[in-house]
């Protein structure tokens, strides 16, 4: 702008999901992320879900808790409400009632995964090919819902427990960490923000962890305990080699 302030807007994207609660999620889970001022894992909250501002989320759903967490206290302004993730809003399941959050406990959370899945197979699901399977016979919607209440079965020991530790708390997790997601100063090198927030969610550590787009490594990975050695002539290459 004329005065030297930088004006970011992002326009709401049909692929990211239903646009009223993407959007309002997007916005609260930034401003929230800022108040915060720390790393994301050292806040932890009481429920999983999506974050809102209180008064968003009242007028969606109707219903709207304050933010406690164990770590910062209670944040009035916020609420945690349903996930905005792709895989919950697509085609047929937007006008679908599925089990969308928020949940108090791992176990739920992990249980609806299962049961939201189940409930698109019983309405939408019709026989098909898989040849990955057989060239012959037809995959039938009754063999996903038989994998599907296995998977429900085994849910709750796949979630840790309480005295397991940090792995069982839920934190805010930033779900496509890439290299286009991380604006950087190009005279300090220092990191002036992180974007693409839409989708981001508060979820047990022990599901959200994984390695960012940006730490992996393209190619083999060398195998043992093999520590990597900069070549005898680092010093001397220039920054393109």
């Amino acid at each position: 702008m004329d005065n030297g302030a930088e004006v970011f807007a992002k326009l709401p994207n049909p692929n990211a999901g239903p646009a009223h609660f993407t959007v309002a999620s997007e916005v609260a889970t930034r401003e929230l992320v800022v108040e915060l001022e720390n790393t994301l894992t050292t806040v932890t909250f009481d429920r999983q879900g999506c974050i809102y501002f209180k008064d968003d989320l009242s007028a969606l759903i109707g219903e709207a808790k304050g933010i406690h967490t164990h770590s910062a206290g209670a944040l009035e302004r916020y609420s945690i409400g349903p996930l905005t993730s792709n895989e919950l809003w697509s085609g047929t399941k937007r006008n679908m009632d599925l089990d969308r959050g928020p949940w108090k406990d791992p176990r739920e959370y992990a249980e609806a995964l299962g049961r939201n899945e189940m409930a698109l197979v019983e309405s939408h699901a019709v026989p098909r090919m898989n040849y990955y399977r057989s060239s012959q016979t037809k995959e039938l919607p009754e063999d996903g819902i038989a994998l599907l209440k296995k998977y429900i079965d085994v849910a709750p020991y796949l979630v840790l427990s309480p005295t397991d530790g940090s792995g069982y708390a839920n934190v805010l997790w930033h779900p496509d960490l890439h290299l286009d997601n991380i604006f950087v100063d190009p005279n300090t090198y220092q990191i002036t923000r992180i974007v693409d927030w839409q989708s981001a969610c508060v979820a047990p550590l022990f599901y959200q962890s994984g390695v960012p787009k940006l730490c992996k490594k393209d190619g083999h990975v060398r195998e043992g305990w093999v520590v990597p050695r900069r070549p005898e002539d680092f010093e001397s290459l220039s920054e393109s080699e």
